[in-house]
């Protein structure tokens, strides 16, 4: 009703402006247009223009202008109406929104309680602001990304809980301030310092074990990884490199001393190693190794150098000794050898189901080199019960000096201790060689006898020494 006498309105006066701005003599030219058509529903004016009915004439393209036209032409006349919505407010139930500027419009909701508000976007609500909270203390959560949006809250931010605690927006509750000295985060969390809520992840070395990804707590991200430094891997495992032990990235991810080889620390001949791994275990021909041990009189305070557990030794507290190694059955070594304080396999052959227990204490082939063939080349028992060529230097032939302890066989060795007493493992060859005497090569013994570079005897120094033969890297004619 109220669009209909709107539109009239409006039409009347565009009328009645166009009939203003007619050029004199434009009755006689509307009278000349009506009378060139039919008229109907009436009597029709001296000027031949129509009244009280609607021209229906087909020269009428629009309005009528004649004085005695009321400018309303209901007709074919397109030029006076400005469409459907001429640009005025539309408070109409059909308009799909409020109008503009206005408040939310509530016919949008059909709301009924405990949510009897609507809000602008169309969804009915508990509250719009804190005075829709009927509870003292209670807030309204107007962020609609939020959960609890529209709803009244304990809380949704800082200042509006009791001391001693803090709003946690995500949950709109308040909780204990962590912070506080008798507040706490359960295992697997920590506390965050800036919002005083508990977090997950850890917050310090406490919270960390090896069951949950490493013994140290990174500070950035709240997780535990096994390193954030070198000083925090063991000298078994060195190097730290992208939060793990035992590899490398540059000589900065190793302990001091060491360098980084094929992405591995590489300890050296002047040290680059203590605690529980005291030497440098350098193999036979390396100019570099890793951090171990190979005997218990290189351990102090007690300790014993357990190779069986750690391949490269390690220095452990002895079995049977109070805060010493306890000796189990899931590990293989269910015994603690007194003599050595190392947990051991076997004690007596009885343990080794039908095999035999090694001077090593492990259960093997053989026990006593009388086990092992004695027309062959493994004609002695082996610390690990394996019948191998040789155990100690003292049982190779002259010609092949030296008891290589990795291979147990001679003719090579791994570290001095493995060459006859007052000959030298020479680390690049591999080879025991015996010291050059004052006298030169007449001095050196048959098998090594020419004196060469650095002091030390060889079977030959060039091809020339070798009849026919090729001297290779090691000094040995082939």
């Amino acid at each position: 009703m109220k669009r209909a006498l709107c539109c009239g309105l409006l039409l009347v006066g565009l009328g009645a402006c166009r009939a203003a701005r007619s050029p004199p003599g434009g009755g006689t030219s509307g009278a000349g247009g009506g009378s060139a058509g039919s008229t109907s529903g009436g009597a029709t004016s001296s000027g031949g223009a129509s009244s009280g009915g609607t021209s229906s004439g087909p020269s009428d393209a629009g309005a009528d202008a004649g004085p005695s036209d009321a400018g309303i032409d209901a007709g074919a006349d397109a030029g006076i109406d400005g469409g459907p919505d001429a640009g005025l407010p539309d408070a109409g139930p059909g308009d799909g929104g409020a109008p503009d500027g206005g408040a939310p419009d509530a016919s949008l909701c059909a709301c009924l309680p405990p949510s009897p508000l609507c809000d602008g976007l169309g969804d009915c609500v508990a509250c719009l602001s804190d005075a829709d909270c009927a509870d003292a203390g209670l807030h309204c959560e107007t962020d609609p990304s939020n959960a609890a949006y529209g709803s009244c809250v304990a809380c949704t931010g800082a200042g509006q809980c009791p001391a001693g605690q803090v709003c946690d927006s995500s949950v709109a509750s308040c909780l204990a301030d962590c912070r506080a000295s008798d507040a706490g985060c359960a295992a697997g969390s920590h506390c965050d310092p800036d919002a005083g809520l508990c977090a997950p992840g850890c917050g310090t070395n406490a919270d960390c074990s090896p069951a949950l990804g490493g013994s140290v707590c990174d500070p950035a991200s709240h997780g535990c990884v096994d390193c954030l430094g070198p000083a925090d891997c063991p000298p078994t495992n060195p190097g730290c490199s992208q939060n793990l032990c035992g590899a490398c990235g540059s000589a900065s991810d190793c302990p001091p001393g060491d360098s980084c080889l094929a992405g591995f620390c590489a300890c050296g001949p002047d040290g680059g190693c203590g605690g529980v791994a005291p030497v440098c275990v350098i193999p036979a021909g390396g100019s570099s190794g890793a951090c171990g041990c190979t005997a218990s009189a290189q351990c102090g305070d007690g300790g014993v150098c357990d190779q069986v557990d750690f391949p490269l030794g390690a220095c452990v507290p002895p079995c049977g000794t109070d805060g010493g190694r306890s000796c189990g059955v899931a590990a293989g070594t269910p015994d603690c050898d007194p003599s050595t304080g190392l947990c051991v396999a076997c004690l007596s052959n009885a343990e080794c189901d039908g095999g035999l227990c090694a001077s090593g204490h492990v259960c093997g082939a053989c026990a006593l080199d009388a086990d092992c063939p004695q027309d062959g080349g493994a004609r002695v028992c082996s610390p690990q019960g394996v019948c191998v060529g040789c155990t100690a230097a003292s049982q190779c032939p002259l010609s092949e000096p030296g008891c290589n302890s990795q291979t147990w066989s001679c003719g090579s060795c791994a570290t001095s201790t493995d060459c006859p007493a007052g000959v030298s493992c020479d680390p690049s060859t591999g080879i025991c060689r015996y010291p050059c005497p004052p006298a030169g090569d007449a001095g050196c013994p048959a098998f090594q006898p020419i004196c060469g570079d650095g002091g030390a005897c060889a079977q030959c120094v060039a091809d020339a020494d070798c009849d026919g033969g090729r001297c290779n890297a090691q000094l040995l004619c082939q």
